[in-house]
């Protein structure tokens, strides 16, 4: 008869972009098979972190799990809430991360190594795909060489960050030169359009769709026909009436607002919205550049790292010492290949 297994395992994981969809089950294989190596019970499935990640859940018995959250957030709702339960509970003896990036992408490698310490002196064994650190009875000094080897390898997680900001600001850059999308939503009165590089439309987008094909972009044009004629009446209101006049009267004509039926999260509770105008809608629809062929990219290409300037990405230091509190951008003309010109939206 098999001995009763005692000891408990738990597994954590974090997405940042939240666009892995099918990674995390592979993982949660993965630690269902490190559990049974280091004889310990582990009560997660595949099937249960793919439920977790469609109904936005941080933990779910053995499986804690932060989804669309940047690896320099030290503080966040699963990896705090492991902490506890993994260093208060004599029964759990191992943590089982795919890689160390996942843990963390430190600004400071320091606070990594930090981390991983928490857990290690609360008696709990640290399991990576390529790396196994055992817990540290009180008293006990972590290992030269591993401290060492943490550094480095934290130090690599947060240079990607860096590296990351850069070449995304160079590729939204090349593509608002090119006249595609550098992603979000279309505004109020246009549409996302998936299009090859000669322009060549191929179809219309569903909101939200995203779309990756090799020669392929996305461009935002005019329509649907109803947006415009609203877009184009706000617009002609405003030259007479202020905006809070122009949210009233369309709110008294029960006309909805562009974000009517969306839902948005604020101070982490996901809530509605109302689906009333307000006057910075209005406002935002007035000065549309955009109604006159002219599109604005990088305004807010702004991270902890590096922003957007005309001269490529800068260094947060930089804009710091300068003065700045919002990325400088661009804009270019462009030109609508459809029945709407620019000229029918001045």
């Amino acid at each position: 008869m098999d001995k009763e297994l005692t000891d408990r395992g738990l597994f954590y994981h974090r997405d940042s972009g939240g666009r892995h969809e099918t990674t995390p089950g592979e993982y949660v294989r993965w630690a269902q098979s490190a559990a049974k190596k280091y004889n310990v019970t582990f009560n997660g499935s595949p099937e249960q972190i793919d439920r977790m990640v469609r109904k936005e859940l941080p933990i779910d018995g053995d499986i804690y799990f932060d989804y669309g959250v940047s690896g320099n957030k030290l503080s966040r709702i699963a990896l705090n809430q492991l902490l506890l339960d993994a260093t208060s509970n004599p029964r759990v003896t191992h943590v089982f991360i795919p890689k160390r990036d996942r843990l963390a992408r430190p600004n400071n490698p320091l606070d990594g190594v930090e981390l991983e310490t928490k857990f290690r002196i609360g008696g709990v064994s640290l399991v990576f795909q390529d790396l196994f650190l055992p817990s540290l009875s009180r008293g006990k000094r972590s290992d030269i060489g591993e401290l060492i080897s943490s550094v480095v390898d934290y130090h690599q997680s947060g240079k990607f960050r860096h590296d990351l900001a850069k070449a995304m600001i160079y590729a939204q850059t090349m593509l608002a030169r090119s006249g595609f999308s550098t992603g979000g939503r279309a505004p109020f009165g246009f549409c996302r359009w998936l299009v090859k590089l000669d322009g060549a439309q191929v179809r219309q987008l569903e909101d939200g769709e995203c779309v990756r094909m090799q020669g392929h972009h996305v461009v935002w044009l005019p329509g649907p026909k109803k947006e415009i004629d609203l877009a184009l009446r706000i617009r002609h209101m405003l030259l007479k009436n202020p905006a809070s006049r122009v949210a009233t009267i369309l709110n008294d004509e029960g006309i909805p607002s562009p974000n009517a039926g969306r839902s948005r999260t604020d101070s982490g509770v996901k809530h509605l919205v109302s689906g009333k105008w307000n006057q910075s809608t209005i406002i935002n629809i007035g000065r549309s550049p955009l109604f006159t062929a002219v599109v604005r990219y990088g305004v807010r290409s702004m991270g902890d790292w590096r922003c957007a300037c005309k001269r490529g990405p800068l260094a947060r230091r930089k804009w710091t010492h300068l003065g700045l509190n919002c990325s400088v951008g661009g804009t270019l003309r462009v030109s609508y290949r459809t029945e709407y010109s620019a000229l029918h939206m001045t």
